[in-house]
């Protein structure tokens, strides 16, 4: 958090060939629970930064695995435009701790959104469109704010422990997990607009948000809920 909070006043010196560097991840390394490791990757992805592992790999875990290997968060890495995530609000909370919205522009039109609740309580948090599409217009302004998005929820397609456990101790069949090579590799599939069905690309569609809406999501202690926005009226341009 402290990196965190440090990194989020320079988001405009991010772009392609220009990265913010918030340091190495920390994810399988212990310390972090579960839902840390999550929030932890998911705002590293957000915001662009270079994602260097530390954790040994001879040592990984199934948590670890799918936590590094979820490609719906590395889409949003990887994603073409280089344009990192811009906290939008930020809340201390009753109690201790703080709530946090970050948005950010994805390839062919889409939004990033993440809600980081950094407080000891599960908490249900809310982003509107209005704040949502802030830099396209203020106070509602945005033509964005008159239309309606699908909501797609980047971690509900997570790999499972025993399909992770079956990758790490070469019992997985060929066909078990989302192979990047077979799809002409990193480069070609990130440098797509990933369709709507692709569940390993856009996780699951979890809703939809009509015109001048909110986006609302409970979201865990210590934890994230990361979300691609695709405008409801847009066909995929594959």
């Amino acid at each position: 958090m402290n990196v965190l909070n440090k990194a989020v006043y320079y988001p405009s010196k991010a772009y392609p060939g220009a990265w913010n560097d918030l340091d190495m991840l920390q994810v399988g390394n212990g310390g972090l629970s579960d839902t840390e490791s999550i929030a932890h990757m998911s705002l590293w992805a957000a915001l662009k930064s270079p994602l260097l592992m530390t954790n040994v790999l001879s040592r990984i875990d199934p948590p670890t695995l799918s936590i590094l290997q979820n490609p719906a968060v590395l889409a949003v890495s990887q994603d073409p435009l280089g344009s990192a995530a811009t906290r939008r609000w930020r809340y201390h909370v009753e109690g201790g701790g703080e709530i946090q919205m970050y948005t950010g522009s994805l390839s062919g039109g889409d939004q990033l959104v993440l809600l980081l609740n950094n407080s000891p309580k599960e908490t249900t948090m809310n982003a509107s469109l209005i704040d949502i599409f802030w830099d396209e217009g203020p106070s509602g302004t945005a033509a964005q704010v008159q239309r309606s998005w699908d909501v797609y929820d980047l971690w509900a397609n997570r790999m499972s422990n025993a399909q992770a456990a079956a990758i790490i101790n070469g019992t997985a069949l060929s066909d078990s997990r989302y192979n990047m090579t077979a799809k002409g590799g990193a480069r070609h599939v990130y440098a797509q607009v990933p369709p709507s069905e692709s569940k390993e690309l856009m996780g699951e569609r979890v809703g939809t948000v009509q015109a001048r809406g909110t986006v609302v999501a409970r979201v865990p202690a210590h934890g994230v809920a990361m979300f691609r926005l695709r405008e409801r009226a847009r066909k995929d341009e594959l």
